[in-house]
C-alpha cells in the first residue's frame, strides 16, 4: 500500500461502524486513529489489529407518525374554521342575556340596512358613462300580458288609500 492516509470504513447492511483513519508515512510506519468530523484535532489512537466495535442498528425507514387528535385542533386551517363558527354559536346566546346588548346589535343591523333614499349606484354610473336612459314604462304597458295591474284592483287600492286619510 503506498504512503498516505486512508479511511477504513466497514459497509454492513446489519450493523452500523465507526470508520478508522490509517496515516502511513514513507518509511511504512502505520498509525491509526478514529475519525473525528466533529473535532479533527482530536486524536484518539487505536492499536493493531484494528477491532471495530458496532454502534448500532442502521435505520433504514422512518418510523411513521402517530396521529394525535391535537394535531388536527392545532392545525391553522381547523383553527380558522373554528373561530368564526364559535363565534356564530356563543355570541347569539349572548346577546339574548343582555338587554342592552340586543339594543346596539338592533343599531348595528338597522345600520347596515339599505337606505331608500340613498341613489342606486347602478343608475349613477350608467347616467356617468352614457348609454340610453331607461324609460318607466307606462300604465297601457303594465296593463298588457306582462301581468300588471287591473283597473279594478288600481281603482280598490285608490279607495283604501281614501278611506286611510
Amino acid at each position: 500500500v503506498p504512503s498516505g492516509s486512508y479511511i477504513v470504513s466497514v459497509a454492513s447492511p446489519l450493523h452500523v461502524f465507526e470508520p478508522v483513519r490509517v496515516d502511513i508515512n514513507a518509511k511504512g510506519k502505520t498509525r491509526a486513529r478514529k475519525v473525528n468530523f466533529i473535532q479533527p484535532g482530536e486524536v484518539v489512537t487505536m492499536k493493531y489489529p484494528l477491532n471495530f466495535e458496532t454502534h448500532g442498528i442502521p435505520n433504514y425507514f422512518q418510523k411513521r407518525e402517530v396521529y394525535r387528535l391535537t394535531d388536527v385542533i392545532m392545525n391553522p386551517m381547523f383553527l380558522t374554521l373554528l373561530v368564526p363558527l364559535a363565534l356564530l354559536l356563543i355570541l347569539p346566546k349572548l346577546a339574548s342575556q343582555d338587554p342592552e346588548m340586543q339594543r346596539d346589535l338592533q343599531q348595528a343591523s338597522n345600520f347596515l340596512q339599505p337606505n331608500m333614499n340613498t341613489p342606486d349606484i347602478g343608475d349613477m354610473f350608467a347616467n356617468i358613462f352614457g348609454g340610453p336612459k331607461k324609460q318607466k314604462p307606462t300604465q297601457s304597458q303594465n296593463n298588457g300580458a306582462s301581468g300588471g295591474i287591473s283597473t279594478a284592483q288600481q281603482k280598490r287600492k285608490i279607495e283604501a288609500a281614501k278611506r286611510r286619510n
